[in-house]
């Protein structure tokens, strides 16, 4: 493997007398950026898609030299909707080279789903065969495409292609721009994918997204090659994956490019300002730069032999040096043409991080937390009148893809007739509970979950002529919710919880069946 790194980097060497520079006035660069968490019916909801495509979608925009008309951002859109965006984004080329442009590049950038019939949005799919016609057939001079998925691999072997995992072949002809198709998967044909909730996005993308920041700029001349970026992609992706779930990931890539140069991607001189990190001996030492507001996380190793240039937005950041023994934090701000070096930043020790895999289990308890309000109704519990309006709030924790922790409040306030008294009848309770999750076949993020549920609470009753009473509930029953999401975070929630309550009255003790029911939306706070 090492061989044939050396080789392909020699070669690349040898032939890089001109390259294709990102945005140079000649030039229209396009791209079409998705993000799309929920997959194939029964596919769990993968947590960082969508913010891994904004991360790419803004990296192309500031250090690529693409417009930012020119990248369609879709979030979990439907089949149609990025088929026509890639349309449209052929249109766009046309029009440029109208224009007087000379040369287009069209870009593709997928982090989501796929199984054996290709890439999955929802309950579509767009096939692999499909996505390499949309590059074989497009008017660009360089079709490039992303693709961060499980299984992706498949996409590198279409149309009779070899997968490679490293080393670059280039096909040297007389252009000094490279013409042709690349396109590089984060995974090997049936490999899955991981991400990490440390990193807030997939391995391959954080890595990929904070090469094109500067942390892949090998020879240290202020570029990012396509080489470049894939080299530094795998190895952080190989490596980290080996640690979080013992089993590597190894991304590939099938190249059919022509030319004398490699292909310029970004250049992070195009930053508003730098952060440089140390030389770091025998590379121990993990660096991550959290963006204050904003999904940006980049995670940097210290170069054994040459110090590491990020580029940064302006803004607040958090700065994170893990090391074997300790994990130290501390806080910076990068100023429009400023260069701050990572070791004149006061750093604290701090509880160690936790690493987490994609999809499934994870070093945290905790997969999502989600908080819900709701209305709907409630059968009385002292009476057996007309159902009682009732208001409720919800906290639920997922636990791995398929175990949710809940609890609940809920107050309830009507007006009840009971052997000829009229009274104003108050609940209030709180209930937890444990539910499994499972998702239909055929729905396009439809979770429902069933399980137990106990609580407890107090009824008050007071009569119209002023006497009143006061029970002490307990609950036990079975409860059914389904959400649908809406948008990235926030869903819609319906809920039926059929209980027995025992409460006691007038010192006579009472067993009561009832069913509270309702409808609301939630939100997803964390991750």
């Amino acid at each position: 493997m090492r061989r044939a790194l050396a080789a392909a980097v020699a070669l690349v060497a040898a032939v890089t007398s001109a390259r294709a520079e990102p945005g140079a006035a000649a030039e229209v660069r396009v791209g079409v950026v998705v993000g799309a968490d929920q997959g194939a019916r029964g596919r769990p909801r993968l947590r960082y898609a969508e913010a891994d495509a904004e991360r790419f979608a803004t990296t192309l925009i500031s250090l690529g030299g693409f417009e930012e008309a020119a990248v369609r951002l879709l979030l979990q859109p439907r089949r149609a909707e990025f088929l026509a965006a890639v349309g449209e984004a052929e249109a766009r080329i046309t029009a440029a080279r109208r224009g007087g442009a000379q040369r287009a590049l069209l870009l593709l950038y997928w982090s989501g789903h796929a199984g054996d019939g290709g890439l999955e949005l929802a309950g579509e799919v767009v096939s692999f065969a499909e996505v390499r016609r949309l590059l074989d057939r497009s008017g660009a001079d360089v079709r490039l495409a992303f693709v961060d998925a499980c299984t992706s691999g498949s996409l590198t072997t279409a149309k009779g292609a070899t997968a490679r995992s490293t080393g670059f072949e280039l096909t040297v002809s007389a252009s000094p721009s490279p013409d042709g198709t690349a396109i590089v998967a984060s995974a090997a044909p049936g490999e899955t994918a991981l991400e990490s909730a440390e990193l807030r996005g997939s391995f391959f993308s954080h890595h990929l997204t904070a090469g094109l920041h500067g942390a892949a700029d090998q020879d240290g001349d202020g570029r990012v090659t396509l080489l470049e970026a894939y080299r530094y992609a795998y190895g952080r992706t190989v490596a980290q994956s080996a640690i979080a779930a013992g089993l590597a990931q190894h991304p590939t890539y099938a190249l059919e490019l022509q030319g004398k140069g490699d292909l310029v991607l970004t250049e992070p001189g195009r930053a508003d300002g730098f952060l440089v990190f140390p030389v770091g001996g025998d590379g121990a030492s993990r660096w991550i730069v959290v963006a204050q507001g904003s999904p940006q996380v980049f995670e940097v190793r210290a170069g054994e032999d040459r110090p590491v240039r990020l580029g940064l937005a302006a803004g607040a950041y958090r700065l994170v040096r893990a090391e074997e023994k300790e994990v130290l934090v501390g806080a910076f701000r990068v100023e429009p043409g400023r260069t701050l070096a990572a070791d004149g930043v006061e750093l604290s020790r701090t509880p160690g991080l936790l690493a987490f895999t994609k999809g499934g289990a994870r070093a945290s308890a905790v997969q999502r937390l989600e908080l819900s309000v709701e209305g709907g109704a409630r059968s009385p519990v002292l009476s057996g009148g007309p159902f009682a309006p009732a208001a409720s709030a919800a906290l639920v924790a997922a636990l791995g893809d398929n175990l949710a922790l809940g609890a609940r409040l809920t107050y309830s306030q009507s007006i009840q007739r009971d052997t000829g008294l009229r009274f104003t009848l108050r609940t209030a309770t709180f209930d937890g509970g444990a539910g499994w999750v499972f998702r239909p076949r055929g729905t396009a993020g439809l979770e429902v979950t069933l399980g137990p549920v106990v609580g407890v609470g107090a009824a008050w009753q007071r009569l119209d002529g002023g006497e009143g009473a006061t029970a002490l509930l307990l609950r036990a029953g079975l409860e059914a919710s389904a959400t649908l999401p809406l948008s990235r975070r926030l869903f819609l929630v319906a809920r039926c919880t059929g209980t027995g309550t025992r409460y006691s009255l007038n010192d006579a003790p009472a067993l009561r069946l009832g069913l509270d029911a309702g409808l609301g939306l939630g939100w997803e706070l964390w991750p």
